[in-house]
């Protein structure tokens, strides 16, 4: 009994920490960026990182994804949505 009751605390306890972290969480807003490249690789086999590019160019933001072993030239751009 004594220890379903300390199990409820617990739980009341980690319940309400939850609750005022996401109430008072904090807004990150990132503003300007002009350039951001990330890669990340898929194992160890031959060609298996990918590329991601994201440029802010006349105004506008173009994404490139480019996998190892294509060219520059058939890599894909496009403009997202925002």
């Amino acid at each position: 009994m004594k220890e379903r009751i300390g199990v409820l605390i617990i739980v009341i306890i980690m319940a309400i920490i939850l609750t005022f972290m996401i109430i008072f969480r904090k807004k990150v807003e990132i503003k300007n960026i002009k350039y951001m490249h990330f890669s990340y690789s898929v194992g160890y086999a031959m060609y298996s990182n990918v590329n991601y590019d994201l440029e802010y160019k006349n105004s506008k933001y173009i994404a490139k994804i480019k996998p190892d072993g294509i060219s520059d030239e058939e890599t894909g751009s496009r403009r997202p949505f925002f």
